[in-house]
This record gives structure tokens, sequence and C-alpha cells, in this order.
């Protein structure tokens, strides 16, 4: 049963902009702030610690609104900075800073992602991050019992992106039937395959263990080699509009998923609704609070949020 509509802020603006805070406030009734509990984010390249962003987001949230954190072990925010530390400390490192990391954070989090891309698509297969050379083979297991030593209130998960590719899926079913603690898995959904392959998310799911949180539900442009397949067509608007209607569709099918807890967007916020940027189109007119109408429409039977009257 879908209990969470998420969404995703920029922390420091979360902080400062009061109309950008009181849109998501109205919204969403789970918010992650995005980057802000990264290495890369709270360790800087001397090792120190400092967690701007963390607090500037904490301390905005009303007092009981959930919160989900993501991406705490993550090869691209950890390599550089966790390679310069004798291999015998490394752990004791990551223990110090998972347990200043999380002090602050409540009961109100309902799940955190501790694990973010254990898999990647190399020339067509998965394979694993690199994460493992320099952390040791059996890194995943050991990150994901050291979090729940420290924080054993919490609901941990294991994030991946690009699950409609089926070495992606074999990986995480192997994964899966590990002894894991009490893992749980967090998905990004893109409807870009889901236009192109029909993919069916939804049976996946079903096979995974645990709680599912989607809290990144994208429309990426399909790509071929370098070349987005939209500039195939001679009409952009075309694959836009293709694109769209997947996302839609993609957004109805999840809201059925018997053990998905949250479904949600990583920047809702990005100017007028469907508005292209880069990758993304806007979820909300920021301005005046307004979601897309028919997004509107698919969520109103599961949640009654007061900014869509």
């Amino acid at each position: 049963m879908i209990n969470y509509l998420g969404g995703g802020v920029d922390a420091l603006k979360f902080k400062r902009d009061k109309r950008y805070r009181e849109v998501l406030l109205e919204n969403f009734n789970c918010l992650y702030p995005q980057n802000a509990f990264k290495f890369d984010v709270t360790c800087g390249k001397d090792l120190s610690f400092s967690f701007e962003k963390r607090d500037a987001f904490l301390t905005k949230l009303p007092e009981g609104f959930a919160y989900r954190i993501n991406c705490l072990f993550w090869d691209y925010s950890m390599l550089k900075r966790l390679s310069v530390i004798p291999v015998g400390e490394r752990w004791r490192f990551l223990e110090e800073w998972i347990k200043r990391l999380l002090a602050p954070v409540g009961v109100n989090c309902v799940g955190i992602d501790v694990v973010n891309e254990p898999f990647r698509i190399v020339e067509g297969r998965a394979v694993s991050c690199s994460l493992g050379t320099i952390l040791g083979d059996d890194w995943i297991e050991c990150s994901l019992s050291l979090v729940k030593s420290i924080r054993p209130d919490l609901d941990l998960f294991v994030c991946q992106h690009q699950v409609a590719h089926k070495s992606i899926q074999i990986a995480l079913k192997l994964l899966a039937a590990k002894k894991l603690p009490e893992v749980n898995f967090a998905l990004q959904c893109t409807s870009s395959f889901f236009a192109v392959d029909r993919f069916d998310i939804s049976k996946f799911i079903d096979t995974l263990p645990g709680t599912i949180h989607i809290p990144e539900v994208t429309v990426w442009r399909y790509r071929i080699g370098d070349r987005p397949v939209h500039s195939i067509f001679k009409e952009q608007k075309y694959w836009q509009k293709k694109q769209i209607k997947a996302y839609i569709q993609l957004i109805g099918l999840l809201l059925q998923g018997q053990n998905i807890e949250l479904i949600g967007f990583w920047e809702p916020c990005l100017g007028r609704t469907f508005y292209y940027q880069d990758d993304e189109p806007g979820f909300l007119d920021t301005k005046n609070g307004i979601m897309n109408e028919e997004l509107k429409n698919l969520f109103k039977n599961e949640f009654n949020r007061t900014a869509w009257s």
C-alpha cells in the first residue's frame, strides 16, 4: 500500500526560500534532501565533517513530517576521499562518519538508502560498482550491517537504477537471496524504458522482498549511443508527447503495487508543469503550487492533499 508521495528538495533552498518550502510541504507527505547526506557533501577533502545541508533541511522540516535519506555508500561520491585513508582505518572512519551523520535523524525517517547503485550496466551486462576495490568484496553486507548496528531503528534500503535491464534484475535477485540485515529496495523507474520496451515493472517488484520505495520516477529521453532517440524523429514534440504519455502510464502502474510504500520524484520543482529542463519535465508549477492535472487525477484517490483542491 502506498503511504507516501515523496519529493526531493534542495536543502539550502528549502531553508531559505519560504515559497519553495511551502509548495513542497503542501503537495507531498514525505521529502528527501537530495544530496545533503552524501559522503562528498558531508566529508571534505581534508576528511573533516560538515553537515550544513543536513541541518538546513532538518531544522526547517515541520515536527512529525516524514522524510527519507538517500545515498550513503556510493562509489561516485566516496572513491577519491576514501582512497587516501589507510586500508585498515577505512571502516573505522566510516563508522564515525555514520554515527555523526545520523545522530539527529529521528523517528519520522521512513527509510535510508544505505547502498546506492551497487550495479551498473557495462557493455550490456550488470557489473559491481567500484567500492569493492577499496572496501572489499563484501562491502554491501558490511555497510548494511554497520548502519544497522548504529541505528537499529531505521529501515535500510538498497537503491538501484536501470531496473529495466534483465541483468540488473538478476543481480538484485541474487543480492536479495543473501542474508542481509532486513534489507528493503528503492528503485528508480524511468518512462524511457517503459515507452520503448513496455517493461512490466510490477511483475519484477513483486519478486523482491521487503518494502519497496520508488523515490525517483523520471522522464529520461531514451538514447541510442550518444543520440537521444527523440532527435531521430522529425518532430521533437512527438517524442515528448510519447514520453509524457508513458510517464503517466508508468505512474498509474506503480500506484497499483502491493508492496510499494512510497512513490516520489527527485526534482519536482523545476519550473512550469512538464517543462523540459535537461532530461526531466517539471512536476509542479513552483510559483502557484499547482500539480499537473493528469498526475493530480492519478494521485487524488491515493492521497488527500489540500493543495490539489
